[in-house]
């Protein structure tokens, strides 16, 4: 039997309102559709088995893993090297995971998105940069040759020339263990001429090495998901610091019944900070006098973005040795993604 009939009694001379009759006859609507309705819902006992699958919702998913090794930048999508743009096909035409659906009913999607990216290369442009970010300099009291720091991975922090990590067969190095030799007398001039003397101490008693301040973090990469070119969530820039890292992204965005494309795309850039500087009326002069309230230097474009450097070998130069074979610029992989898609039914 209905219920709660007539909802809306009609009054005489009323002026006749559609809705009214139509939520008089709604009780009959809903019995005749399964009697389902707020008051009695409880009382039925509900069985998944009385619903077809995908009544209310679907889901979907896209996804990709590297093959082979999990380290190798080729198994994974080649983020771009001539753009700083979103990319979702790279050069050897491995894509980004995307789904394409049709929504019977408009609805909303929860999107998840995970992936997993490597970097891999120095990060150097050009032999200056060899020089200022791998350069070890012999300086007193210790005597070593001069060593250059050259790995596939941008400096950053202490760099050794004593010890298991330092680079060898290119140039002599310090080996873990091995006497250490002090300036005879105080000073590398004084070394010249009257030699070196070896001290009491080994290499693991006092590292030779050095502190490299300014470290090479300045590429990075982000992702983001659409729904029908409209952006549903996005990572901020996510510098190389680390050489392996993860992101997940995760978001709600409405869709309308018809054809959606979902897709996730990556951009990749090295990130540069434009400094200016105060050179005409009220700049400083040379004792800092003139405009004392202004500053020396300035941000004149932050964050400006450049496509990732390409790879080349070159020929470093080092005194009284054959040239030091080293590799400048830098790659980024994403080795695994996984997209996926709620789709619910209004």
């Amino acid at each position: 039997m209905s219920l709660k009939f007539p909802n809306v009694r009609p009054e005489t001379k009323e002026i006749v309102e559609p809705d009214d009759l139509n939520q008089n006859l709604k009780p009959f609507v809903d019995e005749i559709n399964g009697n389902l309705t707020h008051e009695n819902l409880a009382d039925f006992d509900l069985k998944t088995d009385m619903f077809e699958d995908n009544s209310f919702t679907n889901v979907f998913q896209s996804s990709f893993v590297s093959e082979g090794e999990f380290d190798v930048l080729t198994n994974g999508y080649q983020c771009s090297k001539t753009s700083s743009g979103f990319t979702r096909v790279d050069k050897a035409g491995k894509k980004m995971p995307s789904i394409d659906f049709i929504a019977d009913h408009d609805g909303y999607i929860i999107v998840d998105f995970f992936c997993s990216f490597l970097w891999r290369g120095s990060g150097l442009l050009d032999e200056e940069e060899v020089e200022r970010y791998g350069l070890i300099k012999s300086h007193w009291p210790v005597s070593h040759v001069d060593i250059t720091w050259v790995t596939d991975q941008p400096s950053g922090g202490w760099i050794g020339a004593t010890g298991g990590g330092v680079p060898s067969g290119e140039r002599p190095t310090l080996e873990f263990g091995d006497p250490l030799v002090v300036y005879k007398n105080g000073s590398a001039e004084d070394a010249v001429t009257a030699g070196y003397a070896f001290s009491p101490f080994e290499t693991q008693d006092f590292p030779q090495g050095r502190w490299v301040i300014e470290s090479n973090d300045r590429f990075g990469i982000k992702l983001r998901v659409l729904s029908n070119g409209h952006e549903i969530c996005e990572s901020g820039w996510v510098r190389n610091g680390t050489d392996r890292n993860s992101v997940f992204l995760t978001g709600v965005i409405p869709v309308r019944a018809g054809v959606n494309e979902i897709r996730a795309e990556v951009a990749v850039a090295m990130i540069v900070n434009s400094i200016g500087t105060f050179t005409g009326i009220r700049a400083k002069d040379g004792n800092g006098k003139k405009g004392e309230y202004f500053p020396k230097s300035f941000h004149s474009a932050r964050d400006v973005l450049f496509p990732l450097p390409e790879n080349r070998t070159i020929d470093y130069e080092v005194p009284n040795s054959k040239p030091l074979k080293v590799e400048l610029g830098i790659d980024c992989s994403v080795t695994a993604a996984n997209l996926v898609v709620q789709y619910r039914k209004c």
